[in-house]
């Protein structure tokens, strides 16, 4: 109990400590001015907070009629965007704009001018529907439970349960954790950019994918598909080998198996809040390894919900690795609330502090639940050692199953509350 005491105490102290927030990029002004009467336009431009990247269309402008003013090759220089526009008849011009803030999320948003007098205005472009940002939930939290299954079952496997990896079931599961995070990540190349352009319509364009590529989230999401495959050559070797390998051949399978998943969650990590802002290169790292805590976390849980019926000390050992786990994840998330939220009334203020309430109350819930199965291992080995009895001939408690089967569903709630959030304003 202190120990959960102690994890939210460090996520939620912080957040009463003075510091600058960070965001998606803000519109800090137009050109013209919001409303502004004109004799004559010949460009429209846009000056956000930070650096942002426009596509060719991300700048549009209705005419009276309603039909769309002719705009030229729409450019980027830092935080500010530009265009060139023909408004000639008299009336009132409504433009709509869309751009991607250096943390690698759209924003969007509207601003009208007249020439010589004002009018009805009437808008070209409907704002984009809610399938888009679900689907881009949707595909990272895919990413989020392959990479659980895939490097924090090899952990498990070489540091808790070697003789797991020939059982056909735990084979299935990493093998999908695998596929689902290569999938996943493959699927990004093409949702984001039609997240990016606020349409479906652009899914598959081609000049959108390649923009994409272009992108520092292309090339993160690039280099995320060639580590996923040196994550699935080391988890196979685990799989395989885990059994046979002794000694400084297992560690240096581990430590490998370790560092390439804190890589592979730098390439989230550099593309989401953390990679803005004053310290953003400690911010990444400390992402990466909240998020490869997660990983060991969870990926081992789904091992022993998957396997039923692991060895006492299999599950003793992975229950003393998920201790370590939850001190990272509790130190790196605390550093991460108290530099995206601007104070305590954040938390209930903004949506962005509400699903970091709901994170962090998953959280506690799982660290709860770590608690139980550890006092409960703790006993049952107790009266082994007193019976004299062998660990790793005897199975852990039943109940413990029901434990961690209660902790597999509240972690893919949390990990779908994560996916939320990182495209979700702080402010």
């Amino acid at each position: 109990m202190l120990l959960l005491l102690a994890a939210a105490t460090l996520v939620l102290l912080p957040l009463g400590l003075p510091r600058a927030a960070s965001a998606h990029a803000e519109l800090l002004g137009t050109t013209p001015a919001d409303g502004a009467v004109v004799a004559h336009v010949r460009a429209v431009a846009l000056r956000f907070d930070e650096p942002v990247t426009a596509r060719p269309d991300s700048i549009r402008v209705t005419g009276p009629g309603g039909a769309l003013a002719p705009v030229g090759t729409v450019r980027t220089v830092g935080p500010r965007v530009r265009a060139r526009v023909l408004a000639r008849t008299a009336g009132t011009y409504e433009v709509t704009w869309r751009v991607v803030s250096d943390d690698g999320h759209p924003v969007a948003g509207t601003f009208s001018f007249s020439v010589r007098h004002a009018t009805v205005p009437v808008t070209a472009r409907p704002a984009a529907g809610a399938s888009l940002p679900a689907a881009y939930a949707v595909v990272r939290w895919l990413g989020y439970a392959g990479f659980c299954a895939r490097a924090g079952g090899a952990v498990f496997l070489l540091l808790c349960w070697p003789a797991a990896g020939a059982l056909r079931r735990i084979e299935v599961l990493v093998g999908g954790g695998a596929l689902v995070a290569w999938s996943a990540t493959w699927a990004t190349l093409f949702v984001q950019g039609a997240y990016d352009d606020g349409t479906w319509a652009h899914l598959a364009a081609p000049d959108t994918i390649v923009a994409t590529l272009e992108s520092r989230t292309g090339a993160a999401t690039m280099t995320r598909l060639v580590l996923l495959l040196v994550l699935a050559v080391l988890a196979v070797a685990a799989l395989r080998w885990s059994m046979l390998l002794r000694g400084a051949d297992r560690r240096r399978l581990l430590a490998g198996t370790v560092v390439t998943a804190v890589l592979t969650a730098g390439t989230w990590s550099v593309t989401g809040h953390p990679s803005v802002g004053g310290g953003w290169p400690v911010a990444v790292a400390a992402d990466a390894l909240h998020l490869t805590a997660v990983a060991l976390w969870l990926g081992g849980l789904l091992l022993l919900a998957a396997a039923r019926g692991a060895p006492l000390r299999a599950a003793s050992t992975f229950s003393r690795m998920a201790l370590p786990c939850v001190l990272v994840i509790a130190i790196t998330g605390a550093y991460q609330a108290q530099r995206e939220l601007p104070s305590w009334s954040a938390l209930v203020g903004t949506g962005y502090g509400r699903l970091v309430l709901g994170k962090v109350t998953g959280l506690i819930l799982l660290a709860a639940c770590g608690q139980l199965a550890r006092r409960m291992l703790a006993r049952r080995m107790l009266t082994r050692r007193m019976l004299a009895g062998d660990a790793d001939a005897v199975t852990a408690p039943a109940r413990l199953h029901v434990l961690v089967m209660l902790e597999v569903v509240v972690a893919a709630a949390v990990l779908g509350v994560a996916a939320v959030l990182v495209q979700t304003p702080p402010r």
